[in-house]
């Protein structure tokens, strides 16, 4: 399971430094690495996926924001590379709300409304 780790920095590596050479227009970071892990992710093993996954994804976001120069934030991916967004709705939340929209941040979302 180490190697797989150590493969997907090594890809992050790569995509981030292809980041870093077009920089993608107007797209972040955040969403560009949700989109090149999705493309990355067939590569681990099939029986692996799941078990693998968040440490991967997790060693991948790490490479990714060393090469490109960015900060690493804590990210959680999502499963597509389609445009994604957040409602809430709440009231009287005032003591919660900021810790949803914390959690929120860490995903890769278009908009949070």
């Amino acid at each position: 399971m180490k190697k797989w780790r150590r493969i997907a920095y090594r890809a992050g590596r790569r995509c981030g430094s292809i980041f870093k050479k077009e920089n993608r227009g107007s797209e972040t970071a955040k969403f560009a690495m949700n989109r090149d892990w999705n493309l990355w992710k067939p590569h681990l093993p099939r029986d692996l996926r799941e078990t693998l996954h968040e440490a991967a994804s997790r060693k991948f976001y790490k490479g990714f924001c060393e090469k490109a120069r960015e900060k690493y934030v804590r990210t959680i991916s999502l499963p597509t590379d389609k445009k994604v967004a957040a409602i809430i709705s709440f009231m009287s939340e005032d003591d919660t709300i900021f810790k949803v929209l914390d959690e929120l941040r860490c995903l890769p979302l278009y908009e949070i409304i």
